[in-house]
């Protein structure tokens, strides 16, 4: 055990906990159409590269195929809140 879970303990185990159902729910359970709608949001992607680095130790080639969703919706979102704030000035 580290030393920042010997210091706290109650905080390691809280961690470890919100992420254990993210580990065990399997994706390709769902059906297909929730499967789709999943890959538009980014935490589906963000929760993949979570889970190969702290379970399989991946590194940065296998990150990068899951950044580009993420940079994406990224740039929608901004693109769209550019737009409706550049409709509040005029």
């Amino acid at each position: 055990m580290n030393n920042r879970c010997k210091a706290s303990a109650s905080g390691c185990n809280a961690i470890s906990s919100s992420f254990r159902p993210i580990f065990f729910t399997p994706f390709a359970g769902m059906p297909q159409w929730a499967q789709w709608i999943g890959e538009i949001f980014p935490t589906t992607h963000a929760m993949r590269i979570v889970r190969g680095m702290l379970l399989k130790g991946n590194g940065a080639p296998e990150i990068v195929p899951e950044l580009w969703p993420i940079a994406l919706f990224t740039l929608v979102v901004i693109g769209v809140a550019a737009w409706f704030y550049r409709e509040t000035l005029d």
